[in-house]
């Protein structure tokens, strides 16, 4: 007779396996607290401490540690009979789904309670039974049942369902093991910037329906064991699946409405901003955005930094949009906007901004590496430089928070709190310039301009007078820091440096 093994967690959900088991003459053996759910089900089983012949210890901390589990696990035929002579029949199937450790990290519980929650046997029945593959299926959820049954069904397809079960469970047991080393190192505090062993789980989102391009598949993970924030606090409530590029602009969109202060609107193509603008209110700052770059914004990325309300909504009629972004969706815009075909992402709760969500680092792919890096400075600003127009460092203040969100190299004009002229992705500093200046034309005189590096050479200072250039902010450390601003102060344009590069790639 072919037997099971079964310790579970969420011993409801489970009964639909517990049933195909037993349609199928698998003779059940469970933990204690299983197979007591299961028999005041009427489900027959036997109990762990029967079958070893040994109760639990510890309170509970150790009851499937025991020979009489592992090498019915373990056994390969040629084992068997020596598990004979201990009076012990082998395995063929082995469910666990692990101690939610995981979950209740989300809930930001401390070290010292979430200890009680890191599953030990169930890790090691896990690891035996998937390398006994495929003598023994394992399963660790739910969702594998079909698979499991399949297995169970055609013995000419076992060892290739086998190994993928097998590969689950050593994955589980892994992301598992990573949350909780990771919850250690966050209790230990102040250690070791970058461990030398790096452990990220993650758990899949969602399929996309391909990645950039058709011709690429693509998939969005999350940390596991982290409670949600960005985009992942997120709810959709219209509009058709995000794509691999809706994901890329919305985090851009997000993370550059969520740096303004001022009510703001900002809208992305290509995670590159095409403009951004501040007034007195949502509605109002998206009217300006759209006036900023009327063409861009067709089929872009919109945030927005406040509620939408209808007013706002009623301005996004005549958009085509791709997708838009706000903390909350005020009840009269919900109507207007389900005329429209965009997708729509807002927080699950009311809110009048968007929440300030650290980020503990920042991951991104170099071929088959990985970099990491601790995530991007807010633009700090230094006081203003006596005497100075207000309204002129308002808008570099902008301008310093938007050309922070560009591609490198990075050049932002602002007039009047909106966006006239960006410059981005270019070879030059010279050159990203020059693009800012071009978009912007006549709007340019009167405007503040933002750089992302410092400036190498006095050409660009000089480029911004004869546009007509009221102020610039830039980082400095260049060598010849000292010639560029005497040619400022030539000029009669003055120059803020921060102290703080702040390149994008």
């Amino acid at each position: 007779m072919r037997r099971a093994f079964l310790s579970l967690t969420d011993k409801r959900a489970f009964l639909p396996l517990v049933e195909e088991l037993l349609k199928r003459d698998l003779q059940l053996v469970a933990s204690s607290g299983t197979c007591r759910f299961l028999q005041e089900r009427g489900y027959p089983c036997q109990d762990a401490s029967e079958w070893t012949g040994f109760s639990s210890l510890l309170g509970g901390r150790v009851k499937t540690l025991h020979p009489a589990l592992h090498a019915p696990l373990l056994a390969r035929p040629e084992d068997y009979p020596e598990l004979s002579r201990y009076g012990w029949e082998p395995f063929s199937v082995l469910a666990v789904d692990l101690y939610p450790f995981i979950r209740q990290r989300e809930k930001g519980l401390p070290l010292e309670e979430l200890v009680e929650a890191i599953d030990i046997g169930g890790v090691a029945l896990l690891r035996a039974a998937a390398k006994n593959v495929p003598f023994v299926l394992p399963l660790c959820r739910l969702s594998q049942m079909p698979l499991l049954l399949r297995a169970l069904d055609h013995p000419e397809e076992r060892e290739k369902l086998g190994r993928r079960l097998a590969a689950e469970a050593f994955s589980a047991t892994a992301a598992y093991d990573a949350a909780i080393a990771q919850a250690f190192r966050d209790a230990a505090g102040d250690g070791e910037a970058w461990p030398h062993h790096f452990i990220l789980p993650l758990e899949k989102v969602a399929d996309l329906r391909y990645g950039e391009n058709p011709s690429q598949k693509g998939a969005w993970y999350r940390p596991l064991g982290e409670r949600a924030s960005g985009l992942l606090k997120l709810r959709q409530i219209q509009g058709g699946p995000l794509s691999y590029n809706n994901v890329l602009d919305a985090q851009a969109a997000l993370d550059l409405s969520r740096a303004l202060t001022r009510p703001g609107a900002v809208v992305i193509k290509h995670t590159v901003p095409c403009a951004v603008a501040v007034g007195r209110d949502g509605a109002d700052a998206l009217e300006k955005a759209y006036a900023a770059d009327p063409v861009s914004i067709y089929g872009g990325i919109v945030a927005l930094n406040r509620p939408l309300d209808g007013e706002a909504a009623r301005r996004l009629r005549p958009l085509f949009l791709d997708l838009l972004l706000a903390p909350w969706v005020e009840e009269e815009a919900l109507p207007l906007l389900r005329k429209k075909k965009l997708r729509l992402l807002t927080l699950p709760e009311p809110a009048e901004a968007w929440p300030d969500e650290p980020i503990p680092f920042l991951i991104r792919s170099a071929g088959e590496s990985l970099l990491l890096q601790d995530p991007y400075p807010s633009p700090a600003l230094p006081p203003p430089l006596p005497p100075m127009d207000p309204s002129l460092w308002d808008d570099l203040a902008l301008a310093w928070q938007v050309v922070a969100h560009m591609k490198s190299n990075a050049i932002a004009l602002v007039k009047g709190g909106v966006t006239v002229g960006l410059g981005g992705g270019q070879t030059s500093r010279i050159g990203a310039v020059q693009l800012a200046l071009s978009q912007a034309g006549e709007r340019a005189k009167g405007a503040v301009m933002a750089s992302d590096g410092f400036f190498p050479f006095p050409d660009a200072v000089e480029a911004a007078a004869a546009a007509g250039i009221a102020a610039i902010i830039q980082p400095g450390g260049s060598l010849r820091d000292e010639a560029v601003l005497q040619r400022a102060r030539e000029l009669g344009i003055p120059m803020i440096l921060t102290g703080t590069r702040h390149f994008r790639h």
